[in-house]
């Protein structure tokens, strides 16, 4: 394998939960040199729902001039390696353009069927990887499953709920969230709820129009929790409810998340069951919460051993980056 400390590395992506800085930090505690840069030229709501109607064309004068800083950055730092994470806007032009001076790679951790665009330039990329292993099949990638930060790892302090729930109320995820609710007071459960939604004014039309659980509204923050603030619920915590998008099929960090704290993970992620038989026992796969009631609140009740160090490893991003560190020299 080529000497991965002669890499100059570039990472091109979303600032989600700064997992993008996670990733180059960790590449940099290794003293390979590797700097950050946000595909977009804004961050803001409004330009980032533009995106994703289509509406770049609006944005012209700004993406370009933005292509034209990433250019001048790799030239002018000899950067060797460009890493493209689930791009929204990536186009051949700049790929192409990339291509001419450096290599370039694409790491997804969101599917094809929520990011189409990417595909449309596949064939552009020296290495292509993903999270969704059902992607990597259709599309000959390397399957590299996601990862949790120092931030999650298991730490022995006191339960104070008994299920926990975090994350944006997207999709169908308020239905299930009134299941849970009534599920916790039927069985006198602790039930822990950080919930977040971007606008208030948009939640507001959303569940008035759907009729769903509007009581939650009082409930969500509009401002995003802290890494600190999720570990910790994660880890107080006896099991974590992981609900993944329907469009979903890989496994997201929150999977990684939740095990690396050391909970039990309930998900309705079927394709939980991929991962190894020693993290079998610590999740349940939800189905039909009416239908699972007694096997459900069987699995909350239920007691698990402590993470092993290999079972840290294979949650933690140290593996992750292993794995990205690898795929980049194929």
């Amino acid at each position: 394998m080529k000497n991965t400390f002669e890499m100059k590395l570039i990472i091109i992506g979303p600032k989600f939960f700064s997992y993008t800085n996670a990733i180059s930090n960790e590449i940099n505690s290794r003293g390979i040199n590797c700097s950050v840069f946000d595909e977009l030229d804004s961050s803001s709501i409004f330009t980032k729902i533009c995106y994703r109607l289509n509406l770049e064309f609006l944005f012209k004068k700004q993406i370009l001039a933005h292509r034209e800083k990433i250019y001048n950055f790799i030239i002018e730092n000899n950067i060797t390696n460009v890493l493209f994470i689930s791009p929204e806007i990536v186009n051949s032009d700049f790929l192409l353009k990339i291509n001419k001076i450096a290599k370039t790679h694409l790491y997804m951790w969101d599917g094809f069927i929520n990011k189409g665009k990417s595909l449309s330039v596949l064939g552009l990329f020296n290495t292509k990887s993903s999270f969704d292993m059902f992607d990597c099949e259709e599309h000959d990638m390397k399957y590299i499953p996601l990862f949790a930060e120092d931030e999650y790892r298991s730490s022995d302090v006191e339960k104070i709920y008994d299920i926990s729930f975090c994350g944006t109320l997207h999709s169908d995820r308020p239905a299930w969230i009134g299941l849970f609710k009534i599920f916790a007071i039927e069985n006198n459960l602790r039930l822990g709820l950080f919930l977040y939604y971007y606008s208030p004014v948009l939640l507001f039309i959303r569940l008035l129009i759907n009729k769903c659980c509007f009581k939650l509204f009082s409930e969500v923050s509009f401002v995003s929790f802290s890494k600190k603030d999720i570990s910790n619920l994660f880890k107080g915590s006896g099991s974590i409810v992981d609900l993944t998008h329907p469009n979903q099929s890989g496994l997201t960090s929150r999977t990684f998340e939740a095990l690396r704290s050391g909970s039990k993970l309930i998900t309705n992620n079927k394709n939980c069951n991929f991962l190894e038989n020693e993290y079998h026992s610590r999740f349940f796969v939800l189905d039909d919460i009416n239908k699972q009631k007694l096997e459900l609140l069987n699995f909350i009740e239920s007691e698990i051993k402590p993470l092993t160090e290999k079972q840290d490893y294979f949650l933690s991003i140290e593996r992750f980056s292993d794995q990205l560190l690898e795929s980049l020299n194929d």
